[in-house]
C-alpha cells in the first residue's frame, strides 16, 4: 500500500527540510523553455523566493519586479542587461537590482539557482543602482580599455594597470568604487 501525500520533508517553526520527493517542476509566469523547482517562497512564510531554474537551450527566465540573484550550477547563460551583455558559465553569478530590466537566456541546457526578494532599504544606505550607460564619446587613442572579469574589483584593475582607483573611477563615470560588473568595459587612463 502506498502512503500518498506523505514525504520525508518537514516544516518546523525555525526551519524547512525539503526532500527531492516533494519537488514539482512548473513554469513560472514569463518563462519560455524553462521550468522552476520552487524550494521556498512566501506561501511557506519566507520573505523571498528561492528556486532552481532548469533551461532547455534557448530557454528564458521571465521578468521580475524585485531584485534577483542568479548562480549558474550547470550549463551557460547570456545575461542581457542594457547597456551590457555578459555570458555566465558554471560558477558565474549576477545580482540584478530591483526594477533593472534584464533578460536571462540559456546558451545550452542549464540549471540556475535563483533568489528573488523585494528590496528593503536600510537607514542611510542608498538602494543599489544599475550601471550607468556607457559614455557616448570615443576614448582617446592613448587610452586602452579593459573588460571586467569575474572576481575583478576596481582596486585590482587599478593596481594591475598602474593607475589610481580615483583616476579609473573618474575616467569611467563610476560613483560607487565598490561596484563593477562582469562584462563592463572600462577605459584605462
Amino acid at each position: 500500500m502506498h502512503s500518498l501525500g506523505r514525504t520525508r520533508s518537514s516544516q518546523q517553526p525555525n526551519h524547512l527540510l525539503l526532500t527531492p520527493d516533494t519537488f514539482v517542476r512548473t513554469a513560472l509566469p514569463g518563462m519560455k523553455g524553462c521550468v522552476a523547482v520552487v524550494h521556498v517562497g512566501p506561501a511557506l512564510g519566507a520573505r523571498f523566493a528561492q528556486y532552481t531554474a532548469e533551461f532547455d537551450a534557448g530557454g528564458e527566465l521571465g521578468a521580475t519586479p524585485v531584485q534577483r540573484f542568479v548562480f549558474v550550477m550547470e550549463g551557460a547563460v547570456r545575461l542581457d542587461a542594457q547597456p551590457m551583455s555578459s555570458e555566465l558559465a558554471v560558477g558565474g553569478y549576477a545580482y540584478l537590482p530591483q526594477g533593472f530590466a534584464h533578460r536571462v537566456t540559456a546558451l545550452q541546457p542549464s540549471r540556475l539557482a535563483v533568489i528573488e526578494k523585494p528590496y528593503v532599504a536600510l537607514d542611510a544606505v542608498g538602494a543599489p543602482q544599475p550601471p550607468p550607460a556607457p559614455a557616448t564619446q570615443v576614448p582617446p587613442a592613448a587610452n586602452k580599455t579593459y573588460v571586467v572579469q569575474f572576481g575583478d574589483t576596481l582596486f585590482k584593475i587599478a593596481v594591475r594597470n598602474h593607475v589610481t582607483v580615483a583616476a579609473l573611477a573618474q575616467a569611467n563615470g563610476i560613483t560607487n568604487t565598490n561596484l563593477v560588473y562582469v562584462g563592463q568595459r572600462l577605459i584605462i587612463p
